[in-house]
């Protein structure tokens, strides 16, 4: 099947779940066109998790890239699930036939999404201060 670099697979994974969806690269942000999860205890590997989930997806063509947020540190692209018996490295995402393929730290990934939120994304939890542009932010 065909690759377009018009969409990506993201996902997120956990101990228990691997959420997964794919996301349409075209505009100005990008937005979620499918979503879907699977436990992780139904599948050998991240990969094989991922592999599931574009098989069900019912997709024209598969996204070209694979960004996936991990529950654990990630090292020369490979990590160790913090609280799964999964490996998983970039590598064997690209197994899949991705052209490019992305293990993060799943707070690193919180955390530069944070930059992109929309004001309606957001609630404050604390006074309204002026001229703190910069301050901290929490994600909870």
């Amino acid at each position: 099947m065909r690759r377009d670099a018009s969409f990506a697979l993201v996902g997120d994974v956990g101990g228990t779940n691997a959420r997964f969806a794919v996301a349409d690269l075209q505009g100005a942000r990008p937005s979620i066109v499918l979503t879907g999860a699977a436990l992780g205890k139904d599948h050998e590997s991240l990969a094989a998790a991922a592999d599931a989930f574009l098989a069900s997806a019912g997709l024209a063509a598969l996204p070209a890239t694979a960004t996936i947020a991990v529950a654990g540190p990630v090292a020369d692209g490979a990590a160790r699930l913090t609280n799964a018996p999964w490996d998983a490295s970039e590598a064997e995402l690209m197994e899949l036939g991705f052209t490019r393929a992305r293990l993060v730290n799943d707070f690193e990934a919180l955390a530069t999404g944070v930059a992109d939120l929309a004001p309606e994304d957001s609630v404050a939890i604390g006074p309204q201060v002026e001229g703190l542009t910069r301050a901290p932010v929490v994600i909870a």
